[in-house]
């Protein structure tokens, strides 16, 4: 699927770190016993993600496209230059705009709205498509088991198996 970083990572790995528990970044209490201590480290050495406006990472709450789609614009290293009045998440929305990880026809996208989990798979498999990733291993997956698969809206269908083939996504228990 992803050729792995030299760390042993591959790009979803650096970016689960959002749900780490809720610390600062500046007084350095990451506790290094911890699972994500690795993930997060790499992140904020990389300036993949730096926490939210307050310098806080909290894993509590549900990421939201502009979380989402600013830690993407992060991972491929894109500088840009904000407008006066921007607001922060401008140029990572613009530049997923311009990649086609947002469908057009996506009438109720609101950067400031939680991205749901179809959303969250959906953007993955098209930035998985962006960078030019196999993503058929999506095509051989079996989503009918899960309990909730009819609840999965049509578009969504094919990223949805990529992500579960891929094991971006796995279900809460084991039929859903």
């Amino acid at each position: 699927l992803d050729v792995k970083r030299a760390n042993g990572n591959t790009w979803f790995d650096e970016i689960t770190v959002a749900l780490v528990p809720y610390f600062s970044v500046d007084n350095n209490k990451l506790p290094e016993y911890e699972w994500y201590h690795g993930g997060v480290v790499y992140c904020l050495k990389n300036k993949i993600m730096k926490g939210d406006t307050d310098k806080f990472f909290n894993p509590s709450k549900n990421v939201t496209w502009a979380e989402l789609l600013q830690i993407l614009y992060n991972i491929e290293g894109i500088k840009g230059e904000a407008k006066e009045g921007s607001l922060w998440y401008d140029l990572a929305v613009l530049w997923a705009k311009d990649s086609n990880l947002i469908y057009e026809n996506d009438l109720e996208f609101n950067p400031e709205s939680e991205i749901s989990r179809e959303q969250l798979a959906s953007v993955l498999y098209l930035y998985a498509k962006f960078k030019g990733y196999d993503v058929g291993i999506g095509e051989e997956t079996n989503i009918l088991s899960y309990d909730d698969v009819f609840d999965i809206s049509e578009y969504a269908i094919p990223a949805m198996q990529y992500a579960v083939g891929a094991g971006i996504i796995a279900g809460r228990s084991i039929s859903t």
